[in-house]
């Protein structure tokens, strides 16, 4: 491996991961039952910090990804050039929710419609090429599984009183980590897969943190700005790797939402006591969510041994 891709594997990981885990350990007293965010039901000494989350992990983000990417881009001109424009969509949105209570109907009708205008973007040179068909298939299927996937993120990092500390942030690091292994090897994208990890190793710091803070938790904005960032370039990656089976692109997205989607069946067969996830409880629950993971990385590695033997034979 060149020197130049070792530095900046290694300042991708470390980097992320260490702000995260100073993050919460600086936000988060060990003493004080408080919450990044809250509600009238979970008031605390850092309720006011609801942005905090979005907002670091954007400056993160934001400072690395031109550097692995070896340019700014703010303005794509390209499906691949869409990280940056989609991680300041993400913190927009992070934003507004943290500064709203809990979306009811009308919010999340506007907030779906919202994602298939983002899927246009994203897709607006290839849009001249599909049939109406293909435009809704890629589209829908775009929005359906960002929406689907935030609202099983809020359902098992976020909702209820008993859902925080790893519980919680794990859930964030497990859905990142599956779209940075969606998209390599199964996509077969290394550089969206560097930019997805930004978030990743972040979160994944926050969450060892979280283990000495077992009082954190999640306002409801905090998995838009992950979210957003996540699923876009893995709509980009998909858009532009035309060697992927279209079943293969299926399967690998519908794998991203079972991930929270599995925590929170978790929740329903074995339920956090009143004292709130135990050690052992939180390390099942999160070794449940990441059984998809296991199909993402299977899958992706014969996508990768298809790759390989039709490079051979050619």
């Amino acid at each position: 491996m060149p020197n130049d891709m070792l530095l900046k594997l290694v300042v991708g990981v470390a980097v992320p991961a260490v702000l995260g885990f100073v993050l919460i350990l600086l936000l988060i007293p060990r003493a004080v039952a408080g919450t990044i965010g809250g509600n009238s039901a979970q008031t605390g000494p850092t309720r006011h910090l609801a942005w905090a989350l979005p907002l670091v992990m954007f400056a993160v983000f934001a400072a690395l990804q031109p550097w692995i990417a070896g340019k700014f881009v703010l303005i794509p001109k390209s499906a691949s050039e869409w990280a940056l424009p989609a991680a300041v969509f993400g913190l927009v949105f992070a934003l507004v929710n943290a500064a709203l209570p809990a979306p009811g109907a009308v919010r999340l009708g506007l907030r779906f419609a919202m994602l298939v205008g983002i899927g246009a973007l994203i897709a607006r040179t290839f849009l001249s090429r599909w049939t109406p068909l293909e435009t809704a298939a890629w589209l829908g299927g775009f929005a359906l599984l960002t929406f689907g996937s935030g609202r099983l993120l809020a359902r098992a990092a976020i909702a209820g009183r008993d859902v925080r500390g790893v519980d919680g942030v794990g859930v964030l690091a497990l859905f990142t980590m599956g779209a940075a292994a969606v998209c390599e090897p199964g996509l077969l994208s290394l550089p969206s897969a560097q930019f997805i990890g930004i978030l990743a190793w972040l979160l994944t710091g926050a969450a060892a943190a979280s283990l000495l803070r077992p009082s954190l938790r999640l306002h409801h904005a905090s998995a838009g700005m992950p979210l957003l960032v996540a699923m876009s370039v893995v709509f980009a990656a998909s858009l532009t790797s035309g060697d992927v089976p279209l079943w293969v692109k299926g399967v690998l997205g519908v794998m991203l939402p079972a991930i929270p989607g599995l925590a929170a069946a978790f929740d329903r067969v074995w339920p956090a006591s009143a004292e709130g996830p135990k050690l052992k409880r939180s390390i099942a629950r999160l070794a449940v969510a990441s059984l998809p993971l296991l199909v993402i990385g299977g899958l992706g590695a014969w996508q990768a041994m298809q790759v390989q033997k039709s490079e051979y034979q050619s």
